[in-house]
């Protein structure tokens, strides 16, 4: 029980928030939070409205990045709790912030992200996917479309181009639901907003 306590406790000081300058706009400011986590780990994310792209990172590591206007920044509260294999990463936000966030994580890692409103962008990251956003565009690259076992993803109000799986929906309650063979499983979801997944099959060897 002691190991594992101070082991915890040693992931945890790998946790660092640094600011940062943004060369972007000069009335923003960044800051960054990193931390140990291992590949194919399962990370929850909970994030309140704002700009948010999650990709691949190229260490083993969560890497969150955000910029705000100066004057909102101290607003921004970036929340990581958990450990090297399971994590739970909360970001609220203030209202009119113009908060960009940028997420990187393990290149397999299985992905739980809810958002209240904005644009989110997810790419390059393989795993288990359950994605889902009241308001706002979400486009999600799930890679090889054959990795996949369940498939549901719907938009209530809103477009569903799920070029990967050759389909495409407009207007309301538009729904996509198939049975793979593949290993993970998918779901995404948009309120009101356009839900687009895209990928590409892997060439055989």
């Amino acid at each position: 029980m002691l190991r594992k306590t101070l082991s915890f406790l040693a992931v945890s000081l790998l946790v660092t928030a640094i600011p940062v300058a943004s060369n972007a706009h000069s009335a923003d400011q960044t800051q960054v939070l990193k931390r140990a986590f291992s590949r194919g780990g399962h990370i929850e994310m909970h994030l309140q409205a704002g700009e948010y792209q999650i990709r691949r990172c190229s260490e083993d590591k969560i890497h969150v990045e955000w910029t705000a206007r100066s004057s909102k920044l101290d607003k921004v509260k970036v929340d990581l709790s958990g450990d090297a294999e399971k994590a739970k990463l909360n970001v609220r936000t203030p209202d009119n912030g113009d908060v960009h966030v940028i997420i990187e994580v393990p290149a397999t890692t299985n992905l739980y992200v809810r958002l209240t409103a904005g644009d989110l962008n997810i790419e390059g990251i393989e795993g288990d996917k359950d994605i889902a956003s009241h308001a706002g565009d979400i486009n999600l690259d799930v890679g090889d479309p054959t990795s996949y076992g369940p498939v549901d993803a719907s938009v209530s109000i809103g477009d569903l181009t799920a070029e990967a799986f050759n389909t495409t929906k407009e207007g309301f309650h538009n729904h996509l639901r198939l049975n793979g063979t593949g290993r993970y499983t998918l779901h995404a979801h948009v309120g009101a907003g356009d839900l687009r997944l895209y990928g590409k099959k892997k060439e055989a060897a």
